[in-house]
């Protein structure tokens, strides 16, 4: 009978070993995500190790406390992993009177060698209960409310281990109950680890989805009411200009201000264009392939010439005799069309001068294709020019927004695989702006 019962505690504490393995297996999965739990590690392998010479002392007169250190190390380990999070979260910038106080429990902790290796784990377990409570209530993550909850079955698994010391027959058929909930609960939180980590990253990308959005929002807001402004100002200068007509002279003014309404109006459009690329792209929905360079900057030109006949203008590109090829798709017509637009918007000459030039650059043994746009507008400010080279997102909070139309170029030459350069012209004209779009050229 002794020897079919010691071979029923044998197989249930094999069990045990196989279940920890497992949750160390998922663990390892969790660590590669989240590195904060490296020392989580050394909890479930020591507790393994634990638990394998619990199962050869049944077969063997190899001593308890082999194990009991085991658990010591594992616990130790576990409520390092709470400790360090709670450092970093709380008692970093917390005042001197509450480090003396997490240190005097340290100390009163130690104290317990006295008595007994079971009492330091004890001691131990019971101050990582109340840091991981605390951080659970506080930050509100699951896994270290899971952290709460495996301490506890460990401090009563270790209970039962003093009282089956003391001479209680049914100590040691507890201990083995809550050993095998201790090891599920530790393959849970091995699970739930993964699990949150995947959930943080979902929620991330929601947010930076959300941010984006209400960027674009905020951005075509301000650019809509410019719009609006525009043509408000044209019809008021309009009604005056009626109240007090003369044929010829008023007729051109009102002419001009027809201009301004049908200009603003087509800027309209282009915003509302590019609001719907720009969604496109964040839903990485936009197909990228070889496509042909001079038609579309050919294209842009004409686009840009239209909507604005009416003011003096020269554009200056010469068309390579041989045809460029470009990695990008059928939007990068509207993408010159925006840096096009703006040289017209931010220019306050009488005669507004566009320089296009084309050359190719190599980078790392690549082709690349660099595009250069040079106007005599009002330039760009040091501190604009630096905002434009980041990311959109980074935009968000800035206290004077881009318009909408560079953050567009930007995007989309980004979404290409290629960058994009602003900076002042440093020519003869003293003035103006340089927007150097560079692409990968490709083999047609």
């Amino acid at each position: 009978m002794f020897n079919q019962y010691a071979t029923e505690l044998v197989i249930v504490e094999t069990i045990q070993v196989i279940l920890m393995i497992i949750a160390t297996a998922f663990l390892v999965i969790a660590i590669s995500k989240r590195h904060e739990f490296y020392l989580l590690f050394l909890c479930y392998v020591s507790l393994t190790l634990g638990l394998i010479f619990s199962v050869l002392k049944l077969m063997t007169s190899i001593p308890t406390i082999i194990s009991l250190i085991f658990y010591l190390f594992a616990t130790i380990s576990l409520f390092a992993t709470v400790f360090y999070k709670y450092f970093n979260l709380f008692l970093r910038n917390a005042n001197r009177k509450y480090q003396i106080y997490v240190i005097l429990i340290f100390l009163g902790i130690s104290l317990l060698t006295i008595i007994g290796i079971e009492y330091v784990i004890l001691g131990i377990l019971l101050f990582g209960i109340e840091l991981s409570l605390y951080i659970y209530y506080k930050k509100e993550t699951v896994v270290y409310g899971l952290f709460a909850l495996a301490m506890f079955i460990g401090f009563v698994s270790i209970l039962t281990i003093i009282l089956e010391g003391f001479g209680y027959p049914w100590a040691y058929e507890l201990r083995q109950g809550t050993a095998i909930v201790l090891v599920s609960e530790l393959l849970t939180v091995a699970l739930v680890a993964i699990l949150e980590y995947r959930m943080d990253k979902t929620n991330i990308k929601y947010r930076k989805v959300y941010d984006r959005a209400e960027l674009y929002k905020d951005l075509f807001i301000h650019d809509v009411n410019n719009i609006l402004q525009s043509i408000l100002n044209a019809s008021e200068f309009s009604t005056m200009k009626l109240s007090d007509w003369e044929e010829e002279k008023h007729k051109q003014e009102i002419l001009q201000f027809s201009d301004i309404i049908k200009n603003q109006i087509n800027r309209g459009a282009n915003l509302i264009s590019n609001i719907r690329i720009l969604s496109e792209l964040d839903l990485e929905k936009l197909k990228v392939e070889t496509i042909n360079l001079n038609s579309q900057l050919q294209k842009a030109i004409e686009m840009v010439k239209g909507l604005y006949n009416d003011t003096n203008s020269e554009i200056k590109y010469q068309i390579s005799d041989d045809t460029i090829f470009v990695k990008a798709n059928q939007y990068l017509s509207e993408l010159f069309f925006n840096i096009l637009m703006n040289s017209f918007v931010y220019n306050k000459s009488s005669v507004v001068k566009i320089d296009i030039k084309i050359s190719r650059i190599k980078n790392n043994e690549q082709e690349y294709i660099q595009i250069d746009i040079l106007d005599n507008g009002i330039g760009i400010s040091e501190q604009l020019k630096t905002r434009i080279n980041q990311d959109s997102l980074d935009l968000v909070n800035s206290k004077k927004r881009l318009g909408l139309g560079l953050i567009f170029v930007y995007k989309l030459t980004s979404y290409y695989g290629g960058y994009m350069k602003i900076q002042n012209r440093r020519d003869v004209e003293k003035k103006g702006t340089r927007v150097s779009i560079v692409l990968q050229e490709m083999k047609k």
